[in-house]
């Protein structure tokens, strides 16, 4: 039997994944970001699968502290094609876009991706 879990875990668990995708990004971990992407996938398609709830969810994570769960909330907002949720999401990645390491990088690939219609 699975356990139910509330909507505020799965934006914790959205927030802590996306964070530790980052670190092992930039660290080279790339077998320990492989891990922690496939769990994050599963909370943001969780989150996702339900319109509420990612109205609800993406607009927090997008304005989390932390680098990674902002950016990679936001990419995940724009994939849901809600038009509640697309324009924080550009901005939020327009603001984040001028980081230069990995993490820029995939954020103006994100954003360049989007703007051409090719973000899934």
């Amino acid at each position: 039997m699975k356990k139910e879990i509330s909507l505020d875990e799965l934006i914790g668990k959205f927030i802590e994944f996306s964070e530790l995708t980052g670190k092992y990004l930039l660290s080279g971990e790339f077998r320990k970001n492989n891990v922690v992407a496939k769990k994050l996938a599963k909370v943001a398609a969780a989150i996702s699968n339900n319109k509420e709830n990612a109205e609800y969810a993406f607009p927090i994570i997008m304005k989390s502290d932390l680098y990674m769960a902002r950016t990679t909330g936001a990419v995940y907002a724009l994939r849901t094609k809600l038009p509640s949720l697309e324009s924080e999401a550009v901005q939020v990645l327009e603001a984040e876009k001028d980081r230069h390491d990995i993490l820029g990088f995939g954020t103006r690939m994100a954003l360049e991706n989007y703007k051409k219609g090719r973000l899934m």
